[in-house]
């Protein structure tokens, strides 16, 4: 996933974790939280989700409800990990049990600085990126690329076993012009599937990219 993916991920974890905890002991306190992330994307739309008269400038003007009217705004539930978005929305607009706050932070504080010397949300953050890379190398970076549908967003884009949140036109595109391109690379070079599967096509796609070069 990508780092706003996860990211956002994170914050809608942490929120939804947050609200429950709330409402199961039926707090009447108004607690203040910040939550420190260090991508600057999931700070904004954070911050954005929780001003309604931005949002409502977003919607058409009609007699549908709210809900009805954002599902037919494309801007919006093509945005980039809408899934995750629209998750998050209803609960930071509930102001009964938390009053939110989105923070940024710079991510890997410790490359420049001791550890011992960072603030405790910079060591916080440092923590959480040790923790993510050594699950990586448990799980030998297999993800799960299968989304669960949610009432927030009903409909989901699979390509091959593979949920696509972000990017729907060119994945399209691939999915469609890649099988037919691939199979003829193979047939015109007499390469067999473990050849094609052996070459690292993204840095074959990285060598062909020319250099700029300053006038």
């Amino acid at each position: 996933p990508s780092s706003y993916q996860a990211k956002l991920f994170g914050a809608l974890i942490l929120s939804l974790l947050s609200y429950h905890l709330m409402a199961y002991f039926r707090s009447e306190t108004l607690f203040k939280t910040c939550i420190h992330i260090d991508n600057k994307s999931v700070v904004d739309i954070g911050n954005k989700l929780q001003n309604k008269q931005s949002l409502q400038r977003m919607l058409e003007e009609g007699e549908e409800t709210e809900m009805d009217q954002l599902y037919k705004i494309d801007h919006l539930t093509l945005m980039l990990e809408w899934d995750l978005i629209a998750k998050m929305r209803p609960l930071l607009q509930e102001s009964r049990f938390i009053d939110w706050t989105f923070s940024r932070i710079g991510g890997h504080q410790d490359r420049k600085l001791h550890y011992d010397e960072l603030t405790l949300q910079a060591q916080l953050n440092c923590d959480a990126d040790r923790i993510a890379g050594e699950y990586q190398k448990r799980t030998d970076n297999k993800t799960p690329w299968i989304v669960a549908l949610t009432p927030e967003c009903p409909v989901h884009l699979d390509i091959q076993g593979s949920t696509v949140t972000s990017k729907y036109k060119s994945s399209i595109r691939r999915a469609i012009s890649h099988p037919p391109l691939w199979a003829y690379i193979a047939r015109r070079n007499e390469w067999t599937p473990e050849i094609m599967q052996s070459i690292d096509w993204y840095l074959h796609q990285k060598e062909n990219i020319p250099l700029q070069t300053s006038p």
